[in-house]
């Protein structure tokens, strides 16, 4: 059975209409991750390490790649490229996680990572 690394958050949060006290949650969109490296995300105990692992695995997977960028009225490509431009996917999702954590601190959110 394939374990996958999941990053999600929770709190406490006081229903305005009620009173009573409920828990809010939400998840981030993490890249499905082979039992091995589920396994090398989940051995710190710490989540600060864990979210480190997490970030050392899609950098490990991730390189960056030469992309061609065309006219805009270039639709099918079919001329010359005006220029190139370096991407690398794995980059721009941990930009995404850790501008999702630094949301998360702001309003006080626990986050955890484990395994689903």
């Amino acid at each position: 059975m394939s374990r996958n690394t999941r990053i999600h958050a929770h709190r406490m949060i006081q229903v305005v209409k009620t009173g009573a006290l409920d828990t809010q949650s939400t998840e981030f969109d993490a890249w499905q991750t082979p039992t091995t490296a589920t396994w090398h995300i989940l051995t710190p105990v710490d989540t600060a390490a864990r979210l480190q692992a997490y970030r050392d695995w899609v950098m490990s997977v991730c390189q960056d790649e030469q992309e061609d960028v065309y006219a805009e009225d270039d639709l099918f490509q079919a001329g010359e490229p005006v220029s190139t431009v370096i991407v690398n996917p794995g980059r721009d999702h941990i930009d995404q996680l850790d501008e999702w954590l630094a949301l998360l601190e702001q309003t006080g959110w626990e986050v955890s990572v484990d395994a689903w």
